[in-house]
């Protein structure tokens, strides 16, 4: 020890009152073990306690004969504290009557591995009782609180998570339960991704179909999710069948058009970045979704809308040719229209009224509203 240290061992020494000091007059195995696991339980961060050795609270000190056996006894002690304690040990020397004499200092820190215990915890394996292991312990003290009590009964079994974010997107798929103890919860879905959330903030349901079903706030942005979702929804579907432009309404689609201001640039941007046929339907019916909110419309003013537009493209073109037809039944099709069957709906009405439009055929004029809408 440096000098300071000393000054500050013989300072804590020959103070009368402090909680964090203790003397004891000679070695004793279970003072020793219960005073400093009562100092780590009890110390705040920044701080350490300490114990002497051969001291005495009135000053009267009678130190220790062998300061190396009673390290030894120390360790030895300590040993059976669980979890294990860091601490440190030295010897200290004073002066007493004029006369020499060593006292054995343990020093104790602050510890983050709390709470602990004079000995260690005990589980029964088969037929055999065992020591717990330091994951096994953490499990046990976890056990005291009754979310992480449930999911520690399917510990290495499968559960349902459920991501749910603050504007109510939601995500569900299974996963193993890994670890939990008292702060955290971690699981391992399908892809071997960890997923670790605060027990605190965690809701743990039961529902007919599901034993155990973890509900949590997913990390990141809601951009970052809805991404993620996208791309789950996206890579778990087969592809469509030829000829198929349609969107089946599922558990994501239902979410996403009902939010389409929300989610309108993030699927665009999976969209144009892909070739995936599932994401431009998606973003298809998201414009869709969003024109309806924009511009709610009876269906009589848009059959007005859709002849006026149509009209106006048509104002000039004298001869007619087809490429002027389809051009304006297409864009005057697509401005009006707000779902794929209601645009095909619109190019049959406009065939029916127009004979120019009839003559292009139904069969062309689908294939250039599908290429205007980008599918």
């Amino acid at each position: 020890m440096n000098p300071n240290e000393t000054n500050r061992l013989l300072t804590r020494l020959a103070q009368s009152e402090d909680p964090w000091v203790e003397r004891k007059q000679s070695f004793d195995e279970r003072d020793v073990r219960k005073t400093v696991v009562g100092f780590a339980n009890s110390l705040g961060e920044g701080q350490t306690a300490v114990m002497f050795i051969g001291a005495d609270n009135r000053g009267r000190h009678k130190g220790v004969t062998d300061a190396d056996d009673v390290q030894k006894k120390i360790a030895g002690a300590l040993q059976r504290c669980y979890p294990q304690i860091t601490y440190q040990t030295c010897a200290l020397t004073v002066e007493i009557e004029d006369k020499p004499l060593e006292i054995l200092v343990i020093l104790v820190p602050f510890s983050q591995n709390r709470p602990h215990f004079a000995g260690p915890a005990y589980v029964r394996r088969g037929s055999e009782t065992i020591e717990a292991s330091r994951a096994v312990f953490l499990e046990l003290i976890a056990s005291q609180n009754d979310q992480a009590r449930r999911i520690l009964q399917f510990k290495d079994k499968r559960c349902w998570l459920r991501l749910e974010s603050k504007s109510g997107f939601w995500l569900d798929f299974e996963c193993v339960v890994g670890s939990c103890d008292a702060h955290a919860v971690t699981l391992r879905d399908d892809e071997s991704r960890l997923w670790s959330f605060p027990v605190p903030s965690i809701k743990v349901n039961k529902t007919p179909m599901r034993d155990l079903e973890i509900i949590a706030t997913p990390p990141g942005t809601e951009e970052e999710f809805i991404r993620e979702i996208v791309h789950r929804w996206a890579r778990f579907r087969k592809p469509p069948a030829p000829g198929e432009h349609h969107l089946p309404s599922d558990w994501l689609v239902s979410q996403l058009l009902a939010n389409p201001v929300l989610v309108l640039p993030t699927v665009a941007t999976l969209a144009d970045s892909s070739e995936n046929l599932w994401l431009r339907l998606l973003h298809l019916h998201v414009r869709f979704a969003l024109k309806k909110i924009e511009r709610p419309t009876p269906r009589h003013q848009k059959i007005r809308r859709l002849e006026a537009g149509f009209h106006e493209m048509m104002k000039g073109h004298s001869p007619l040719s087809n490429s002027s037809v389809i051009a304006a039944a297409v864009h005057s099709t697509v401005e009006v229209a707000t779902s794929l069957n209601e645009a095909e709906d619109f190019l049959r009405h406009l065939a029916k009224q127009h004979q120019g439009v009839s003559q292009v055929g139904y069969e062309t004029l689908s294939n250039a509203l599908l290429w205007e809408l980008k599918l």
